[in-house]
């Protein structure tokens, strides 16, 4: 089984699961909210922090990919939005310039 993206637009990406010749699985879906370039750049700058080696390699491909590639990154690695992504603490205090 592997993912797919269906769709992307102003609500977000939605990602689906799929066997090969099969329909997507509702189920196992993962809609990822549209960041903003500066969330974007925040995120990819908070696992490049505090990330181990590689997620900081991620980061690190992250920071120097173009907007397509980007995406990409954050479609194949979803974690990186859950854990360094703009709704975590760490993300919040990183970009807030206050210290751990």
């Amino acid at each position: 089984m592997g993912y797919r993206v269906e769709c992307q637009g102003l609500l977000g990406t939605l990602i689906t699961a799929r066997s090969a010749g099969t329909a997507p699985n509702p189920a196992k879906s993962l809609l990822i909210a549209p960041m903003t370039e500066s969330d974007t750049y925040w995120t990819f700058a908070t696992a490049y922090q505090h990330g181990g080696g590689f997620m900081q390699a991620l980061a690190q491909a992250g920071m120097r990919a173009d907007p397509q590639n980007k995406s990409r990154i954050l479609v194949a690695f979803p974690e990186l939005i859950d854990i360094y992504g703009p709704t975590t603490k760490l993300h919040t205090q990183l970009r807030s310039g206050a210290s751990n």
